[in-house]
């Protein structure tokens, strides 16, 4: 569940948003020229991730349009929040039509045949095909976050470098 309250000047301060799961956006209520670089990133992130997921629900309930309206006011932080939602809510409407079974077969089928797709990524995905798919999904999520966390890290070691010399 989510409970979202409106300031008195929705202009000039985030709405409070509390979620069963989370609690509260560490942003909630907070007036616009107090957040902070990552605040402003994390509104940012979260504008365009709920934005795309009430899209992506309202079409697969086939209730499209029933939760476009950004709720942040169009004046707050120039309408940015506003506009980062409503762009991302009909992303996500956009992205439902292409989460059929079929439509996932033929993309699969794209990248396979494709010249350009690696060696390495084409034999993944046939191996992942043959497999069940939850257990596919898992383990390619952990790969992925290994090699986000190596790659975050070989940068970091590059970096240090640099400072060295």
């Amino acid at each position: 569940m989510t409970i979202i309250r409106f300031h008195e000047n929705p202009a000039e301060y985030a709405p409070s948003f509390f979620f069963n799961h989370c609690g509260s956006m560490p942003w909630s209520g907070r007036h616009e020229s107090e957040f902070s670089g990552l605040e402003l990133i994390e509104l940012f992130q979260f504008c365009e991730e709920e934005g795309h997921r009430q899209g992506l629900n309202d079409a697969n309930q086939d209730r499209i349009g029933s939760r476009e309206q950004a709720p942040f006011h169009q004046d707050f932080m120039g309408g940015y929040p506003k506009s980062l939602w409503e762009n991302a809510y009909w992303l996500g409407v956009q992205t439902h039509g292409d989460t059929t079974p079929a439509a996932i077969e033929l993309e699969i089928q794209k990248v396979l045949g494709a010249p350009d797709t690696s060696r390495w990524l084409r034999d993944a995905l046939n191996s992942a095909l043959d497999r069940d798919s939850t257990d596919a999904t898992n383990d390619a999520e952990y790969l992925c976050d290994l090699l986000t966390r190596r790659t975050n890290a070989l940068s970091l070691a590059s970096e240090a470098n640099w400072d060295d010399q």
